[in-house]
């Protein structure tokens, strides 16, 4: 089942950034361990030095997964 996520990368430092990957990861909490089950990995722009953009990426999980609450980790 695709959906959208959006999110906000920012880069904190004091240099320009390069390329960067964002993993996400299906969780039944919301901290990440060896249990959860990864997702897409999505690209991030580069990034100024001290600037954020929003980003969204197309995610999905697959059908087969049991219900019941989780958790997108990126």
């Amino acid at each position: 089942m695709p959906f959208t996520a959006t999110y906000t990368g920012a880069n904190q430092g004091g240099i320009a950034s390069p390329l960067a990957r964002t993993r996400f990861y299906l969780s039944i909490n919301p901290s990440f361990d060896a249990a959860d089950l990864p997702l897409q990995v999505h690209e991030m722009s580069a990034l100024d030095a001290g600037t954020s953009q929003v980003f969204t990426a197309t995610v999905s999980i697959a059908a087969d997964t049991a219900g019941g609450a989780y958790y997108l980790l990126a």
